[in-house]
């Protein structure tokens, strides 16, 4: 049906265009009497005329003329077959009219052959030829073989042309969008499906729908939006700038997360303070709680609590079991979504608190070891259709038992997402931090990048994370001792979801810094864990 529906479509926005033969500027004088007939639509008459000129004059063939007016009297008459032979006899003859190449892919594709109607697509884009028109065909043929990526391709070039000449670029954008919604059928988390289909899938329709609310794709746009929300149970409430809200007010997670670390590291706020080269397994138990308040259809008001505690098995190794501890954060996010360049953006004003106690003093006690305040402002815009760009700043206020580690963090981010289909995306992310520390042979400046990409639905029902982080860590006075130090850490996780609440989770990650300090601060680790995760 979706295949029938592609071709209805390509139809309907091709020939409501006229996007047809002509003839060309210069036409033979001894032809006139062909045009002629074939102006008034008498086609059959045309036909029989060519078949006679083809005996009596067949020097006029020499170039392959009368075939190609053959193939297009044929064409109307929509005997494409017929056609078809035509237009490759005229091509082989030599014939050169411009728009022969379409023609023949018209005939190709009417008659399903898809894959030769895409080649003959091509040379009349080299012919600079009804060139949107011709990319269409291609994306609907592609279509309809299930080449989906090559489909979604030519709609691309479609919208990136100058002109729409051939006024097909509201059809890609809508061929865009069932493209976009054809692998999410396969998905078997409802919640993560529905999701897409709220943040990705429908906003496609829309944006298909209002580039002209007057046309007939229009009108089909909006028949498929309602059956979408009809689909997730409810219309979709939104923001004013059209961004979908929360389906979900309240959330509470827990997680029990069981992990071997082969080379326990002490940190301060990131400042390794002891590599311990002794491994251990850990457990860590987390519980997370949020609430979001919706004003005016603009605000989103969201206070968040989390509280981690995490234990060491390896009871014999102080400098093991030293890193035992209980964190316990509370966050206030402040969000006022708005628009920006016509596209749906969120200013975003976000404080932090975090308490971690820990075993430091090796006794199985947990005390004060640090506190910070952080203070975040962020931008997120869509300056790229691809996705979300997110540019922020924050300030950090650390105080640790260790007064000589005190420090003011000022740190900048810049994000960008590419929702690369509905199963795949991409994120980017740069960040510079400088820890201004009280005693400043702690100081240091840090520039990191790091990547993720994330796979939907990999195999049986796992999704799939891989990020790759790398830092280069200015150690300023300390340049002499430990140089400019590089951190490289890749990981993978492996989740899958069960039910709507309860899901599993395998993941790696290796570590390795590398620091002119050998004895103190380089150092490599390998973690592997094992998660379950509910979620109300």
């Amino acid at each position: 049906m979706k295949i029938i529906n592609s071709i209805i479509l390509v139809l309907l926005v091709i020939s409501s265009l006229g996007l047809g033969a002509e003839a060309p500027s210069k036409l033979n004088p001894k032809l006139t009497d062909v045009y002629t007939l074939y102006k008034k639509g008498a086609y059959p008459q045309a036909i029989l005329l060519l078949d006679k000129m083809l005996i009596q004059e067949p020097l006029l063939n020499d170039k392959g003329l009368l075939d190609y007016w053959l193939g297009i009297c044929n064409s109307k008459q929509q005997n494409y077959i017929k056609a078809i032979s035509n237009f490759e006899k005229a091509i082989l003859k030599g014939m050169q009219a411009t728009d022969i190449y379409y023609e023949l892919g018209q005939a190709q594709y009417t008659v399903n052959q898809l894959k030769t109607a895409k080649n003959s697509f091509k040379k009349s884009i080299q012919n600079k030829y009804k060139t949107g028109a011709a990319l269409y065909y291609i994306g609907s043929s592609s279509q309809i073989l299930e080449e989906f990526a090559e489909a979604e391709n030519s709609y691309q070039e479609i919208l990136k042309l100058d002109q729409d000449n051939d006024k097909v670029k509201q059809a890609a954008l809508l061929q865009l969008a069932e493209i976009g919604l054809i692998p999410l059928e396969k998905l078997k988390d409802k919640k993560i499906k529905n999701e897409k289909i709220l943040n990705t899938v429908i906003p496609a329709y829309k944006k298909a729908k209002n580039y002209d609310l007057e046309t007939a794709v229009a009108k089909q746009a909006q028949t498929k939006i309602d059956e979408l929300e009809q689909l997730l149970g409810q219309e979709v409430a939104r923001f004013k700038n059209g961004m979908p809200m929360p389906q979900k007010l309240f959330t509470f997670k827990c997680s029990e997360e069981l992990k071997y670390d082969t080379n326990v590291v002490t940190q301060a706020d990131q400042a390794i303070t002891l590599v311990s080269n002794k491994a251990s397994a850990l457990l860590k138990s987390e519980i997370f709680t949020k609430f979001e308040k919706i004003i005016e259809d603009s605000w989103s008001i969201s206070p968040e609590i989390d509280i981690n505690h995490t234990i060491h098995a390896q009871r014999t190794t102080p400098s093991v079991y030293q890193n035992d501890q209980v964190s316990l954060s509370a966050t206030l996010k402040n969000r006022y979504e708005h628009t920006w360049l016509k596209q749906p953006a969120g200013f975003s004003f976000d404080m932090d608190y975090n308490l971690l106690l820990r075993d430091y003093q090796q006794n199985h006690s947990y005390l004060f070891y640090s506190r910070y305040y952080n203070f975040t402002l962020s931008e997120r815009t869509k300056i790229f259709s691809a996705g979300n760009t997110t540019l922020s700043g924050n300030l950090k206020l650390y105080a640790n038992e260790s007064e000589g580690l005190n420090a003011t963090n000022p740190a900048g981010t810049l994000s960008q997402l590419f929702d690369l289909t509905p199963e795949w995306n991409l994120l980017i992310l740069f960040n510079i931090d400088y820890n201004r520390a009280r005693d400043q042979t702690n100081d240091k400046l840090t520039y990191k990048l790091s990547t993720s990409v994330n796979k939907l639905n990999l195999f049986w029902g796992f999704n799939m994370a891989f990020g790759f982080d790398f830092s280069y860590i200015n150690t300023k006075q300390q340049l002499s001792s430990r140089g400019y130090e590089k951190t490289l850490s890749p990981s993978l996780i492996f989740r899958k979801n069960w039910t709507n609440m309860l899901s599993t989770a395998l993941s790696y990650n290796f570590t390795r810094n590398i620091s002119l300090d050998t004895q103190n601060y380089a150092y490599s680790k390998h973690i592997i864990g094992l998660g379950v995760f509910c979620q109300i």
